[in-house]
């Protein structure tokens, strides 16, 4: 017996497939020169979808099982110590290799690759799904969706326009380095994650009036969208008003629009509900570990197959493939555990008869 699937958007999870490969894409780069620029532009992109369908699947939940958030913030942290451990075994393998001797601290475990890796993300997803459930407890979330454009024209101007800065960041060049890095996940998980997880929260708190919105409107509104975000990243372009992503007003918008497209095109591809959760799957794994593999391929090539790779579009295959390859592995185990499970409840329905 095949693990049980319950319907599924097949669309939201196959853009979580392609977006995750946007994450590699945005640490690998492989492409060059204005290419690689105009591609980051779709880049930009990948992070504010993961926050908006994490919080509209959040609050869904959320909103009719208060428990639920104690579930999803406790698989959150789990998940982020088991792969804190996992990337601990790299600084393990660098320390033998450059310094001759091992150190092992909570900082260097747990807090590093949060504050300078892509672990962040699960934190600020963590923090996000609190903050909201505090606010769906007082029965006042609408206050809370209120900040979600404040927030993001703030984050507009800061990093654009005008030179804002966060109180944490005022303190900048006073305390340790460290610290410093905090302050940069701060920014992250209120300037960026905080906003459109909300937006995310928001469409299901809306969701009896998106289920009045029609296909065709949904597709008018995303080429509407589409057209500004066009707009807005031709003149930073030509004008190189930002070299940063902190460019989240028309994102926002544009995903926003791109989110209510695929809820209302759920089977726009044509899969079953079955490939669309292994879809998921894939893109969270590839999310999670692609830096791992990457860190092995390029530090401990076997056999010195890959030791004259420095062209960055072939270590990307490498990677994805490498990855793919674990998330296929992680899939054959939820298959058998199920299997497993199927024929244990078997067995006891069966001695339950025979008794």
């Amino acid at each position: 017996m095949m693990v049980k699937v319950k319907e599924r958007n097949i669309t939201i999870d196959i853009m979580r497939l392609f977006f995750s490969i946007c994450v590699v894409c945005i640490h690998i780069n492989p492409f060059t020169g204005g290419l690689n620029y105009i591609a980051s532009r779709i880049y930009t992109l990948a992070v504010p979808f993961f926050c908006v369908v994490a919080g509209y699947y959040f609050y869904e939940r959320v909103i009719n099982d208060k428990v639920y958030c104690y579930i999803y913030i406790k698989k959150l942290m789990i998940t982020y110590i088991a792969l804190s451990l996992l990337y601990f075994t790299t600084n393990l393998y660098l320390q033998v290799k450059f310094d001759g001797y091992l150190t092992i601290k909570f900082y260097t475990i747990f807090v590093e690759r949060c504050l300078n890796g892509h672990l962040w993300y699960l934190v600020a997803i963590s923090f996000d799904a609190f903050l909201l459930f505090i606010f769906v407890v007082l029965k006042k979330e609408k206050y809370l969706f209120a900040t979600i454009i404040p927030i993001a024209i703030y984050s507009q101007l800061r990093t654009n326009y005008i030179n804002i800065f966060t109180p944490w960041e005022k303190l900048q060049g006073k305390i340790q380095l460290s610290f410093n890095s905090l302050m940069g996940l701060s920014n992250r998980v209120i300037l960026l994650s905080l906003p459109f997880f909300l937006m995310g929260a928001y469409f299901a708190y809306k969701k009896d009036f998106i289920n009045k919105v029609t296909i065709t409107q949904s597709k008018c509104i995303l080429l509407t969208a589409t057209i500004v975000y066009l707009i807005e990243n031709i003149i930073i372009i030509m004008g190189h008003t930002s070299k940063y992503n902190g460019n989240y007003v028309s994102p926002l918008y544009f995903i926003s629009c791109f989110f209510i497209w695929c809820l209302k095109n759920s089977k726009f591809f044509s899969t079953d509900s079955r490939h669309s959760y292994y879809c998921k799957h894939f893109s969270e794994i590839i999310y999670y570990i692609h830096p791992y593999v990457w860190f092995w391929i390029s530090t401990m090539p076997i056999l010195d197959v890959f030791k004259d790779i420095s062209d960055n579009g072939t270590v990307f295959i490498l990677v994805l493939i490498t990855s793919m390859m674990f998330a296929l592995l992680f899939i054959f185990i939820l298959e058998g555990i199920e299997r497993i499970r199927d024929v244990s409840r078997k067995c006891e329905n069966k001695y339950g008869e025979d008794q």
